[in-house]
């Protein structure tokens, strides 16, 4: 996404003569749906990587990525000269623990309810407190800029703790799913291979919401916000763990092992492909939940520190995976179907949780936006005033309340 260089709602000009305004936030919103669509097709190409390994041998199943990744460096060389770059920057870490160190010094509690939190460490704060060094003896290397970005990272990264929840209701916890479907009739189809399902609705998805379902929702005036967007693929994802649980139930009733339908030779006599629809549906809570998440990710934390915002974003999946391996010995016969309802019960609470929570944050964002086209047109000011002799001098302004206040 960066891309996309304009930081506000630009009007543009067409071939027609006609303006138009180009709408950032809608620009970034397809974006991200562009790049979630194009994870998914590459993860689709597991479904010939099964079968490579079921009629050909693991040979080609490795093969086949190969071939892919040694296509990627040809398409980078064709396509970089027209790429905007990045520059290299150091690591953010550093300044971001010294901040977090200053911040939770003794009486941060009482800071914290009084609003001054983040004050504590700003270094104009430091010195008039007779504070001029980090730690007694290290130079204070960071600026009062530093800290206001660091409360942005913060106030960003809020959304994500919702998220280990989500992801566990979103591909199941362990391989619970690949473990049910082998617990029905599979007739000669390998059980991993209904998980292809996910990416290929993805793909199917991923175009209708972007072609018919946003522009039908706009061109009636209903603001689907992300946060809506994020709670209903909240509600999906642990729907999907209700119809996980209707079909266990349906197992455990119709194998002759009855409860214990997990055993070897007790496969209940139902087909395997009622698993696809927890996949679709899973799917489907991706192309709201995830692609929104990366959105609020990009456009809520400053420029120096997005890549900071979007690890914690991912980091996420390994809080999700880790609490799925602890449960995972405790998914035994006769209790799967428990395993669902809870997951489905969780994500429900959940999901009600963060829309609670964050149900004003368009009203924070769109705050956000006012002051971050104050601070574009500071910006263009100075520079048209001549106050600005040389680039290399400036400090970026990564934090648009520090840029107008």
């Amino acid at each position: 996404m960066n891309q996309y260089r304009f930081e506000t709602d630009v009007v543009k000009v067409l071939a027609s003569g006609e303006k138009v305004i180009v709408d950032r936030e809608k620009t970034l919103e397809r974006m991200t749906l562009f790049f979630y669509w194009c994870i998914n097709i590459g993860a689709f190409f597991q479904l010939a990587t099964s079968y490579c390994a079921r009629d050909v041998g693991y040979w080609l199943a490795f093969f086949v990525p190969i071939i892919m990744y040694l296509v990627l460096p040809l398409v980078l060389f064709f396509v970089g000269p027209r790429l905007i770059k990045e520059e290299v920057q150091g690591s953010v870490m550093t300044e971001f623990v010294k901040i977090l160190r200053v911040s939770y010094q003794r009486g941060w509690i009482a800071r914290l309810k009084s609003g001054e939190f983040w004050e504590w460490a700003k270094p104009t704060n430091m010195v008039a407190r007779g504070v001029t060094t980090y730690r007694k003896t290290k130079a204070i290397t960071w600026t009062d800029q530093w800290v206001l970005d660091i409360k942005q990272t913060i106030n960003a990264c809020k959304i994500f703790i919702y998220f280990p929840i989500y992801l566990m209701n979103d591909g199941g916890i362990g391989s619970i799913q690949t473990s049910q479907a082998g617990s029905m009739s599979l007739n000669g189809v390998p059980n991993d291979l209904f998980n292809n399902f996910n990416p290929l609705a993805i793909i199917i998805f991923i175009p209708i919401l972007d072609y018919l379902i946003y522009p039908l929702l706009r061109k009636n005036k209903i603001d689907f916000k992300p946060v809506h967007r994020i709670t209903l693929g909240f509600v999906i994802a642990a729907l999907s763990q209700v119809a996980g649980a209707v079909v266990q139930h349906f197992i455990y009733k119709k194998s002759p092992c009855g409860n214990h339908a997990s055993s070897e030779g007790c496969t209940a006599p139902i087909s395997a492909w009622v698993e696809v629809l927890l996949y679709i549906m899973q799917a489907v809570s991706e192309c709201f939940a995830n692609t929104t998440s990366y959105e609020l990710a990009y456009t809520r934390s400053p420029p120096h520190l997005k890549s900071l915002v979007m690890s914690i974003c991912l980091f996420m999946s390994a809080i999700s995976a880790a609490i799925s391996q602890a449960i995972t010995p405790a998914l035994t016969d006769p209790h799967i179907t428990w395993a669902f309802v809870a997951m489905a019960i969780i994500g429900v609470l959940f999901a009600v949780a963060f829309f609670l929570h964050f149900r004003n944050l368009h009203i924070e964002m769109e705050q956000e936006r006012i002051l971050r086209e104050a601070a574009e047109r500071q910006f263009s000011t100075m520079i048209s005033h001549g106050g600005l002799e040389n680039d290399k001098n400036l400090e970026a302004v990564t934090s648009i309340k520090s840029a107008v206040g």
